[in-house]
């Protein structure tokens, strides 16, 4: 029990670190940009599995808010930029000083450009379901 009280603890705290956007190209095409900053082996770990869920998400709610029922990638990137690192802290323990802190602070960013489909379009066949992935992404929710 404790353990999926922290790790639930975890993924809310650092799903909070992961932005998302839209931008309007047409009126069926949407580009979608995920942003997660991290700066430790923990946040790393679950910002590297965070941004690409949240990225699908919301390609995925972008579809469906617009009247489409499937959508396609058209054009995805990814790309980890070092951003600067934590403040180092001192801590005098007698003769000694212990230091902590200087970890390397990441921004991992995920574009798609997605095209949107109505069911039954010549597009939508063999395209990504929006209902289908949505139920997928919020049944592996904690």
């Amino acid at each position: 029990m404790r353990g999926l009280l922290l790790s639930l603890a975890l993924s809310v705290i650092v799903t909070g670190c992961v932005q998302t956007s839209e931008l309007p190209l047409a009126e069926n095409v949407v580009l979608i940009r995920a942003t997660g900053l991290s700066s430790n082996w923990i946040t790393h770990m679950v910002v590297a599995e965070q941004v690409p869920t949240q990225t699908l998400r919301r390609a995925a709610q972008a579809t469906i808010d617009r009247g489409y029922t499937h959508f396609r990638i058209k054009n995805a990137s990814s790309q980890a930029t070092y951003v600067g690192n934590t403040p180092l802290r001192g801590h005098v323990m007698g003769n000694s000083v212990m230091v902590s802190g200087g970890n390397p602070i990441t921004s991992t960013d995920i574009v798609l450009m997605i095209v949107m489909y109505r069911e039954g379009e010549k597009g939508a066949r063999g395209a990504i379901d929006a209902h289908f992935t949505l139920r997928e992404i919020n049944k592996k929710r904690p």
